[in-house]
């Protein structure tokens, strides 16, 4: 029997369509790595991903990363299979270091996670728009309360309440007054 070795193997798939489709797909691809491979490690989806630069004229792709045991022949097996099918824009198969068990574990726990971070965004983000309109709320009544107990301005009012121009009009009048009488003793 041929030497096995592990194998990482990461699947690129046209995110354009139903998503049953896509789904189906993908588990064509991962029963055909169960039935070629020896031993079946686990898969992990990375979720719809845009490209850096189009693939076959489509911007975003449906990523999968497979880990498997099998024999040195199953790599060009799969890659056959792969390139005839239409769904599939890119993969990469590659030996898998030591390590590689530990990495999939990770991206499975890690993933559970962030659905619960993403949830709890959401929920802050939906507190925050919350305080938001209940601010503008208090300040919409604030200044409508400001505009109905408006006061005239106490800079134009003198301590008898007589508004500083007629202050103005009177002290003019006592001048004129003056100089007439001054005109008259001459």
């Amino acid at each position: 029997m041929a030497k096995e070795q592990l194998y990482e193997m990461v699947v690129i798939f046209d995110a354009q369509g139903d998503e049953a489709d896509i789904r189906r797909e993908i588990d064509l691809v991962s029963s055909l790595v169960e039935k070629r491979s020896s031993e079946f490690i686990g898969k992990a989806d990375w979720g719809l991903r845009n490209f850096a630069y189009p693939i076959k004229k489509r911007t975003s792709g449906q990523y999968v990363y497979y880990l498997f045991r099998a024999g040195i022949e199953v790599p060009a097996l799969l890659s056959s299979a792969l390139k005839m099918d239409e769904k599939v824009l890119r993969y990469l198969i590659i030996r898998a270091k030591s390590n590689a068990k530990q990495y999939l574990e990770d991206i499975q726990n890690k993933a559970q996670p962030e659905a619960v971070q993403e949830s709890v965004e959401e929920d802050k983000a939906i507190a925050e728009s919350e305080k938001i309109e209940e601010t503008s709320t208090a300040v919409e009544e604030a200044e409508s309360a400001d505009e109905v107990t408006e006061t005239p301005s106490d800079d134009n009012v003198n301590e008898e309440g007589a508004s500083a121009q007629e202050d103005s009009e009177e002290a003019g009048d006592a001048e004129g007054t003056a100089d007439e009488e001054k005109d008259s003793n001459d």
